[in-house]
């Protein structure tokens, strides 16, 4: 069995190099995502649907079904994500917002998408479109009503593009892990784990997702870690904002954020590591 570290709210970027290894990814995910009583969706590569659904059978995972309401469904992700042929950020970015809030009504925690990223390649979706859809829909998963993994198949794509579709994840198999929720008041956005060069482009997306208006804030007390990219993409929000954001602190994040002249574009408001980080 494939091993995976994952929470609900999570936005994880993997790849595989086989059928056996996707497969075991996705029922390591399903089978967490069970337990934590969400729906299970996996978007799979064409012509899989059924093999899917059979080892999942075998698993015992389809048997976790609630009477008429589903509780794991496969499908063939190019035409689930593209049923046109085309690609359509804010189409998709509505389905799985909708399937979400839809799941939450229906009783369950909310859904876990486990995704074949093939559905792209190739000659689907143009790298850099694909890499921005992906550090977009970031910002979707602060609720922990929507939990997915992305998995990259390396057989399909260049490395160095794979590695730049990671980046756009907040979590990493074996880099930083970034989390967020809305931060208190609700003006604002409030980070805990992690940010560097591994998740450097959800980071950068996530920063700059805020309106740009009076009265909006970053909480950064409850991250561990913030290298010095990190650091200054925080300045870079601020500067290219016409109202002020406010960053608040810790005492020590705030000594290295001055270091990088920060405080010369946005507050600085110091406070002890939030309470529940």
């Amino acid at each position: 069995m494939r091993s995976l570290y994952i929470e609900a709210g999570d936005h994880l970027g993997l790849v595989f190099g086989d059928d056996d290894e996707f497969d075991a990814g996705t029922l390591a995910f399903a089978e967490r995502g069970l337990r934590e009583g969400a729906r299970v969706l996996v978007f799979s590569a064409p012509g899989r649907e059924g093999s899917l659904e059979r080892l999942l059978e075998r698993s015992g995972v389809d048997s976790c079904r609630t009477p008429g309401e589903w509780r794991v469904r496969v499908q063939d992700a190019r035409r689930s994500l593209m049923p046109d042929g085309r690609f359509s950020p804010r189409r998709i970015r509505a389905m799985y917002e909708e399937i979400a809030g839809r799941s939450v009504a229906d009783g369950f925690s909310g859904v876990w998408v486990s995704v074949d990223m093939s559905w792209a390649v190739p000659g689907g979706v143009d790298a850099e479109g694909l890499i921005a859809f992906e550090a977009e829909l970031n910002t979707l998963f602060g609720s922990g009503r929507l939990t997915m993994i992305c998995q990259y198949d390396t057989r399909l794509l260049p490395e160095a593009e794979i590695t730049r579709a990671i980046q756009a994840h907040p979590c990493t198999p074996r880099g930083a892990r970034l989390r967020h929720q809305p931060a208190a008041g609700g003006r604002g956005v409030a980070f805990s784990g992690e940010t560097d060069r591994s998740n450097c482009g959800a980071w950068a997306a996530l920063t700059a997702s805020l309106p740009d208006e009076d009265g909006w804030r970053i909480d950064i007390t409850g991250m561990s870690f913030l290298d010095g990219r990190g650091m200054a993409q925080l300045g870079r929000v601020a500067a290219e904002g016409s109202h002020g954001l406010t960053i608040v602190a810790t005492p020590s994040q705030i000594r290295r954020l001055r270091l990088v002249r920060v405080d010369q574009v946005a507050e600085l408001v110091s406070m002890e590591k939030s309470p529940g980080h």
